[in-house]
C-alpha cells in the first residue's frame, strides 16, 4: 500500500468517526495503517471474502 493511500485511508476514517488527532498520531495512523493492510489481507480467506456473514459466522445457540 502507498503512503499517499494510507493517508486517504486514515483521512477517511478520522472525518467519517469525527476523531480530533494530533498531528504526530495522525502520522502515527498513517505509518501503521500501510503496514497493517497487507498482513490483515493475508489473514482473509479469499473463497469467503463475499459471502455474507451467516455462512462465515456460526449462531449462538
Amino acid at each position: 500500500m502507498t503512503d499517499s493511500a494510507a493517508e486517504q485511508a486514515v483521512a477517511a476514517i478520522v472525518e467519517r468517526d469525527h476523531l480530533r488527532l494530533s498531528p504526530e498520531e495522525y502520522e502515527r495512523l498513517v505509518r501503521i495503517y500501510a503496514e497493517l493492510q497487507p498482513q490483515l489481507a493475508a489473514l482473509r480467506l479469499p473463497e469467503i471474502r463475499d459471502r455474507e456473514p451467516a455462512v462465515i459466522y456460526p449462531s449462538r445457540a
